[in-house]
């Protein structure tokens, strides 16, 4: 069984009866991290600079998804 992985999403146009749409890579495949640091440090790479998980959902919309396989 392999372990759970984060992957960062967001509902467009902050609405959450869309379905979330998520970061990909160059590949078009969704992108997963092992944690959220992980992703959180990716993000800030990326100019989105957030210290947790709430902070990302407020001030820029983002979600960090639990993908359970």
């Amino acid at each position: 069984m392999s372990k759970p992985t984060i992957s960062i999403g967001r509902h467009p146009e902050n609405i959450t009866l869309n379905p979330l749409e998520f970061i990909l890579d160059e590949n078009d495949e969704v992108m997963e991290f092992i944690n959220n640091q992980e992703a959180l440090d990716f993000l800030s790479t990326h100019d989105i600079n957030a210290k947790d998980e709430e902070e990302l959902d407020e001030k820029y919309g983002f979600i960090l998804w639990k993908n359970d396989e």
